[in-house]
């Protein structure tokens, strides 16, 4: 399990996944976006998700996340699929 902290207000560089997975959002809410071609840009650009809220993901899925909060203060955690 790995745990993604100090999310901040601007979106995140890309992340690849190499491996099916599971995100939860532990303190949020957080955006996240799963657009391999484009950058998210606008403020609503992707999904919202909020505290306790999971999203399973898949190998080879393009990633951004960023915080919806304003503050640097979300977290999310990572866990391959079993």
């Amino acid at each position: 399990m790995a745990e993604i902290t100090g999310i901040g207000v601007a979106w995140s560089d890309a992340v690849t996944l190499d491996a099916d997975e599971f995100w939860q959002i532990r303190r949020g809410p957080v955006y996240l976006a799963t657009a391999a071609s484009t950058t998210p840009s606008g403020d609503g650009d992707g999904l919202l998700l909020s505290d306790g809220d999971v999203i399973a993901l898949n190998s080879g899925e393009v990633v951004r996340y960023r915080s919806a909060t304003g503050t640097a203060n979300a977290r999310i955690v990572r866990r391959a699929k079993a």
